[in-house]
């Protein structure tokens, strides 16, 4: 079976028009997240930190940063320092951190050159 990514989906379904905008599949996919008309493509930010797997961090990020989950960002980054070694702490909290910034609409059209950069942050109203 073939794995496909958020790019698949803008690929394949947005760019040729094939979507009528109905919103039937808002909240069905897993690697958007909306909220207040945002949508967040959390796999797109993932991949732009260079690590996939960072998905559902920033996906916890936007989660919590939209207010939807009752959740302090504070004790939640908290729990995340106390559980992650020193390595993997620091990529973690800026893909917690790039998840709530996109839902808030802090990083739109935003490129980060750092360390790798992070590239596609692109929120979509």
């Amino acid at each position: 079976m073939e794995s496909k990514t958020c790019q698949t989906l803008v690929d394949e379904v947005i760019k040729r028009d094939l979507c009528t905008l109905c919103g039937a599949c808002v909240g069905l996919c897993p690697y958007f997240i909306t909220h207040n008309g945002r949508v967040v493509d959390a796999s797109e930010i993932a991949i732009g930190l260079g690590a996939p797997l960072l998905t559902n961090m920033v996906m916890a990020g936007a989660w919590i940063g939209s207010g939807l989950i009752p959740l302090e960002e504070e004790k939640f980054k908290g729990k995340l320092k106390m559980n992650f070694d020193k390595d993997r702490l620091s990529l973690n909290l800026k893909a917690f951190s790039l998840g709530v910034s996109a839902i808030r609409g802090v990083c739109e059209n935003a490129q980060q050159n750092d360390a790798g950069g992070v590239d596609g942050m692109n929120p979509r109203r």
